[in-house]
């Protein structure tokens, strides 16, 4: 890998990783510490070993040129896929892969958001698939994604020429905000929704080492940006990941990294492999 990239995107790569697996670390250790077993903690670790290894494939032997429309196709069947079982509860957010249930969007989002962006689209052609994301997600629905999406949507969007920039903020926050009024009846999960609040059971300390880590990962996102081609993609990924884990502080949703699932891992690692392999 090292050969594939720059002095700069190896520090950047270095913090991220650093800064991603001290978070699971240390939502691990209140998962196992407040007597919950360890099978939760391994399958994270799993988790973001599998998506370090992803990374690694993308950037040794991918070219993103090639595989863009490849991963907005492939994620805009998976996301319509959700729709195909019972769901839970009336939300529809995941596939079962064996034995553990995957988000989709958590899963292929942040690597859909570095296509969109770095794809060569043009403007109204990117409109429409941002849109049509969204609308999936305002549908499963899925508030925290929709309104990660919406953000990216928004940075990517101020690049745009001002007609298409003006219509496609107002209509990205618009759809964004709407997902947090559908019916969205699930209750928390204490090693997954209530991380931060069970690392506060543990130890207050490990509870501000849980959201200093997060902090310093998603910090890590903006240090990709070393580069003219690589700048837009990383705001844009930092806006996606930053709303969605602050979505996690004031609704029922997922804290990325930290609490228990295998969906935010792989798909932080995907995007970050992207967005590095776009050098021919």
């Amino acid at each position: 890998m090292a050969n594939n990239l720059l002095a700069k995107d190896r520090r950047a790569l270095l913090l991220f990783g650093s800064a991603s697996l001290a978070t699971l670390t240390a939502g691990a250790l209140a998962i196992f510490a407040s007597g919950n077993g360890t099978t939760q903690p391994m399958m994270n670790l799993a988790a973001w070993l599998a998506g370090a290894l992803l990374a690694y494939g993308l950037v040794r032997f991918g070219r993103a040129v090639q595989i863009h429309r490849t991963i907005i196709v492939l994620s805009l069947i998976a996301l319509i896929a959700t729709f195909a079982g019972n769901g839970l509860d009336g939300v529809d957010r995941w596939v079962s892969l064996g034995p553990v249930n995957a988000n989709v969007a958590a899963v292929l989002l942040p690597a859909v958001i570095i296509a969109l962006t770095s794809g060569g689209l043009r403007q109204r052609e990117a409109l429409g698939l941002w849109l049509a994301f969204l609308l999936l997600l305002v549908a499963q629905p899925d508030a925290s994604q929709a309104t990660g999406l919406a953000c990216a949507g928004c940075a990517a969007a101020w690049r745009w020429d001002k007609p298409w920039r003006a219509i496609s903020i107002i209509l990205f926050l618009g759809l964004g905000a709407f997902a947090w009024f559908r019916p969205d009846p699930l209750e928390p999960v204490t090693t997954v929704e209530g991380i931060v609040g069970l690392s506060w059971d543990v130890s207050p300390l490990l509870a501000v080492a849980v959201v200093v880590a997060m902090a310093a990962t998603l910090a890590s996102f903006l240090k990709f940006a070393n580069t003219d081609s690589n700048r837009t993609a990383a705001y844009v990924l930092c806006a996606y990941a930053t709303a969605v884990s602050l979505s996690a502080a004031i609704g029922n949703f997922p804290v990325p990294l930290a609490g228990y699932g295998i969906s935010f891992p792989i798909g932080w690692w995907l995007a970050v492999g992207l967005l590095l392999s776009k050098r021919d």
